[in-house]
């Protein structure tokens, strides 16, 4: 009972569709929360439940080792580096690219994860960083993902130029 007490005491996380992620709707949702709400765009949720490991050895979640291989050559690309400048740091920032659609939405999102902390499963990464999103509300949306992925790219461009 005590326990059910603690979880009920969380504030409510709700992820908002990135073409809602506007003043207006942030202010209506934290209202509608009493001001307890936390608010996160849907693919930041969507990256941080994908970002969870399955714990089954036979099934493992293949995203995590796509980013743990990228991280074990970021480290050792960090090692060469090291011999040849001892002061060098090293540099866990690795940038997600995230498309979607629904019904009525396309959506890409570059999102900048660091921090890795293995000792905790829930959040495997410290820090998420939204660098820029692109969003359309269509009748058709996967007709117009190719002009959210290009736009995604110039404002990278624009925001984080040493991502290119």
């Amino acid at each position: 009972h005590e326990d059910a007490d603690d979880v009920m005491s969380y504030p409510c996380a709700i992820a908002v569709p990135a073409p809602y992620c506007n003043d207006q709707s942030i202010e209506a949702l934290l209202d509608a929360t009493g001001n307890t709400g936390v608010v996160f765009q849907r693919s930041v949720c969507a990256l941080a439940g994908a970002l969870i490991p399955t714990g089954n050895q036979e099934k493992p979640n293949l995203i995590l080792a796509h980013i743990q291989k990228a991280l074990q050559e970021q480290q050792q690309a960090f090692q060469k580096e090291k011999v040849k400048n001892p002061d060098a740091t090293f540099d866990d920032n690795m940038l997600l690219l995230l498309a979607g659609v629904t019904k009525d939405t396309a959506e890409c999102t570059a999102i900048q994860i660091s921090s890795m902390q293995e000792s905790m499963a829930s959040c495997l990464f410290g820090n998420f960083q939204v660098m820029c999103s692109v969003s359309y509300r269509h009748e058709t949306p996967e007709s117009i993902l190719h002009k959210c992925i290009t736009e995604l790219f110039e404002n990278l461009d624009a925001v984080a130029p040493e991502a290119a």
